[in-house]
């Protein structure tokens, strides 16, 4: 067996069933813009099966994605970018709502 590093994730899919699987940093978009593992079992159920992946490790999706990594226009470099400027940079919206304080958050980008 080859050696590998990494570390076991764990994934829950909308159908409420959780799979573990050695990742070695695999989870990303692919070319379709779908959260896929790297993990071909897994990968399947997600594209073939019509699921999505609803929490990593324990923690709901919406909570575990913070940063993703973006190119500089102008150097070209890699950076890292908190997911809560991306509305800013593409010109979306979207709300959250907090239920224990009654306030309804909204964050509007570019226009």
């Amino acid at each position: 067996m080859p050696n590998q590093t990494g570390v076991i994730k764990m994934v829950k899919l909308t159908n409420g069933q959780y799979y573990s699987f050695f990742d070695t940093g695999a989870l990303r978009l692919n070319e379709d813009n779908i959260l896929v593992t790297g993990n071909d079992y897994v990968d399947n159920l997600i594209l073939n099966g019509h699921l999505s992946i609803v929490e990593i490790d324990g923690v709901p999706l919406e909570e575990s994605i913070d940063n993703v990594l973006v190119s500089d226009s102008l150097t070209g470099e890699i950076k890292k970018r908190s997911t809560d400027y991306l509305l800013e940079d593409i010109g979306g919206a979207s709300y959250s709502w907090d239920d224990n304080n009654g306030v309804l958050g909204l964050k509007i980008g570019r226009q």
